[in-house]
């Protein structure tokens, strides 16, 4: 969305909370939308602005621009093109605003090292993290000029992942390290990072929403199952990801869709074969292998994550070592897809 000349890429609507604008990846009419049974802890995930970035580029050599995080110390990186240049801690409670400059000695360097990259050097991003929703406050470029980017100084492919706390970036300590993000850089696509931490449970409303999103798209993952291993029965599951993964077809039947089955994880490893965990972790993926439309490519998660020791210690999310393993299994995949 464009909002003071900036693109704020990743952000369905700016809600007006405590004075300033809260990046909201979904809207309200969604959120409101997420639970199951006494579990929706979604509305509350669904807030975290991982992912979204606000991206705009000026001939200020230095501006002023202001943030919140909301509950949680947070914190927002700051890249010119393709370069990180500073992390900025973000404080919850507290309104910050950050003197920014334009990176020292560019103009000594060869304008063509500069070329060729995800994105162009003339484009400033502010990337958010994942620990708190973030409130934007405003920024200052002294008079000079700003816009938002032209479709040339951005990725051209765009790529929706839909999935859990491990798309979202689990254990990751930094939400740049996920194995989305690292998987984009990767492959130069432009990533809307539509995940929901803990309950990626395919509620209708988030199915209508991705829906109304994937004519835009042109590669759409969706990474299934292990947030409902504990809580849905294997004929629920498999209605409400059928019901997903058509809805999608039928909105955007020219989009690449990939599902991916649970990743590898301490579910599939029980000892005892009749753990519920266990047979729901097997039977999943056999649901999601056996949908029944050779235009949807399925992905089994534990050829993403062959090794085992790339999980954090929970057996549930990986490190970041096993991110980075990850987004290299998956962008070959990825490859072999649109190329």
């Amino acid at each position: 969305m464009l909002f003071q000349n900036m693109e704020f890429h990743n952000v369905d609507c700016l809600e007006e909370r405590l004075g300033g604008y809260m990046l909201q990846r979904f809207p309200e009419e969604t959120r409101r939308g997420l639970g199951y049974q006494d579990h929706d802890r979604g509305r509350m995930f669904s807030q975290m602005p991982v992912g979204c970035e606000i991206r705009f580029v000026t001939d200020a050599h230095f501006f002023r621009i202001s943030f919140a995080a909301y509950e949680a110390d947070n914190r927002i990186f700051v890249f010119r093109g393709n370069f990180l240049q500073r992390v900025l801690d973000l404080p919850a409670g507290k309104i910050s605003t950050y003197h920014i400059q334009e990176p020292e000695n560019w103009g000594e360097v060869e304008p063509e090292a500069f070329r060729g990259h995800r994105f162009s050097s003339d484009v400033w991003r502010f990337v958010t993290d994942k620990e708190s929703a973030v409130l934007f406050y405003g920024a200052d470029f002294v008079g000079h000029e700003v816009r938002q980017p032209r479709s040339d100084e951005v990725p051209g492919i765009k790529w929706m992942a839909y999935g859990s706390s491990i798309t979202f970036g689990g254990d990751a300590h930094l939400g740049i390290n996920a194995y989305a993000a690292k998987t984009a850089r990767l492959l130069n696509l432009d990533l809307y990072n539509k995940s929901i931490a803990g309950s990626c449970f395919c509620d209708p409303s988030v199915v209508e929403y991705l829906a109304g999103q994937a004519g835009g798209m042109n590669l759409i993952t969706c990474e299934l199952g292990i947030n409902m291993l504990r809580r849905f029965p294997e004929e629920i599951f498999k209605e409400r990801t059928y019901h997903l993964i058509g809805r999608l077809r039928k909105a955007a039947p020219k989009t690449k869709i990939a599902v991916i089955t649970p990743f590898t994880a301490g579910a599939a490893y029980q000892k005892d074969p009749e753990n519920e965990g266990r047979k729901r972790y097997y039977a999943f993926t056999e649901i999601l292998k056996a949908y029944p439309d050779r235009e949807v490519t399925v992905w089994d998660g534990r050829e993403i994550l062959e090794d085992f020791s790339g999980l954090s210690a929970d057996l549930l999310h990986p490190s970041d070592e096993g991110h980075g393993m990850m987004a290299v299994s998956l962008a070959d995949k990825i490859k072999s897809l649109l190329w």
